[in-house]
């Protein structure tokens, strides 16, 4: 879905995020919602980015930043383009679309890198080498980690859309097995 198939809605309040995918990377895609019958872009400007990624998860666990440059902010918008086509051929039960894969590893192939860091009770933890309080240059890249690990693993086989395609295009794991928790949408 492009940019200009959505009616683009900026304001302020964070709640505004779906973030009942059960993943960080359908919670992404999930930015793009239908309301009033119409697809509604809850990422328009990079400041939408910076508010989305401090409730996301992402905030508590690599930092938010300050701001996102516009160019970090294009990179996240196309990479989500690519996991929603990707998400709903799993979904669909057919084969992830090469132009999907060609985004994802293009993105992963700006790893930001590993490193050992004393956790809060002193203990060594090994972890990612990002601090987007910092620099937001690796968000894509922690996006499109997470999807790939999503796409290829053993949870990939829960993914699902909503049933009623005219009125919701959430996704969402599905914990129930089967059941479509989504529909009133």
């Amino acid at each position: 879905m492009s940019r200009q198939d959505a009616v683009v809605a900026h304001d302020s309040d964070p709640a505004r995020f779906w973030l009942q995918g059960g993943h960080v990377a359908l919670d992404l895609v999930n930015t793009v919602m239908m309301e009033g019958g119409e697809l509604v872009d809850r990422l328009v400007v990079p400041q939408d980015l910076r508010e989305w990624v401090s409730v996301s998860g992402l905030g508590q666990r690599y930092g938010t930043p300050d701001e996102v440059d516009p160019a970090v902010f294009d990179a996240v918008v196309a990479l989500r383009g690519a996991l929603k086509s990707g998400f709903s051929a799993v979904a669909a039960g057919e084969a992830v679309p090469e132009a999907s894969l060609t985004a994802i590893n293009a993105t992963l192939r700006t790893s930001p890198g590993s490193q050992l860091r004393r956790g809060p009770d002193g203990a060594l933890e090994y972890g990612l080498r990002v601090d987007l309080t910092r620099d937001a240059l690796p968000l894509p890249w922690l996006l499109a980690d997470a999807a790939a690990g999503l796409i290829s693993g053993e949870h990939a086989s829960r993914l699902r859309r909503c049933a009623n395609h005219d009125s919701c295009v959430l996704m969402f794991l599905d914990t129930k097995l089967g059941v479509d928790q989504f529909t009133r949408h």
